[in-house]
C-alpha cells in the first residue's frame, strides 16, 4: 500500500475514532457541534427557493440563498432527490419533519496537484475537511425534497468540526427554521 494512501486510511480511522470520543455531554448540550440534531425535529423553510437546471442543490449562508459558498463560515443546502436538466426546481415553503441524521465527512482534494502515482516522500500537505450533518428530510406535500446538510468550517483533519446548532440556525438565517422537538 502506497504510504500517502496509508496515511490517509490513517487520518480517517483517527478522525473517526476521535469522533467518537466526545463526551455524552457533549452530545447533549446543543451549543457543542457533537450535538445531533434529534429525529422529529422540524425544518420549516419560510420562502420559496429555486434550484436551476441540472442542479439538486440551493445553497444557504448568512440567511441569504447564495450561488458560491465562503468555506470559512458554515453553510447549509436543501437537496431534491431527481435532477432536471431543462427546468428550475421550486422546493416551496413548508414544514418538514427530520426522519434521520447523519454525520458526514466530506475530503477536499486539490485540483490543481499534479497526480502523484507513488511517492516516496510526504509532501507535508494538511488534509482539508468539512464536517456536517446531513438532515433527511420528509413532507409528503414535497416528496422530491431530499434532505437539508449543514457542514462546519472548512479546515484541517484535526481542527475541523460539524456546525453547532447555534451556527446552523445562523447559517439558515430567515430562509428557514430550525426547531427542536
Amino acid at each position: 500500500m502506497p504510504r500517502s494512501l496509508m496515511l490517509s486510511a490513517c487520518a480517517v480511522l483517527a478522525g473517526a475514532f476521535l469522533a467518537g470520543c466526545t463526551t455524552p455531554t457533549a452530545r447533549q448540550d446543543q451549543s457543542s457541534p457533537f450535538y445531533a440534531v434529534p429525529v422529529g425535529t422540524t425544518v420549516e423553510l419560510h420562502r420559496e427557493l429555486s434550484i436551476p437546471p441540472g442542479a439538486t442543490r440551493a445553497w444557504i449562508q448568512h440567511g441569504k440563498v447564495v450561488r458560491g459558498i465562503n468555506s470559512y463560515v458554515p453553510n447549509c443546502n436543501i437537496e431534491v432527490t431527481i435532477r432536471d436538466e431543462e427546468r428550475t426546481q421550486v422546493v416551496a415553503p413548508g414544514v418538514f419533519r427530520v426522519r434521520r441524521t447523519q454525520s458526514y465527512f466530506e475530503w477536499v482534494v486539490q485540483a490543481a496537484e499534479p497526480i502523484r502515482v507513488a511517492s516516496s516522500q510526504d509532501d507535508g500537505g494538511n488534509s482539508m475537511v468539512y464536517q456536517g450533518y446531513h438532515l433527511w428530510l420528509e413532507n409528503p406535500e414535497q416528496p422530491n425534497v431530499r434532505r437539508l446538510s449543514c457542514r462546519g468550517v472548512f479546515d484541517d483533519l484535526g481542527q475541523a468540526n460539524p456546525p453547532s446548532i447555534d451556527e446552523i440556525r445562523a447559517a439558515l438565517g430567515e430562509v428557514a427554521t430550525l426547531h427542536l422537538p
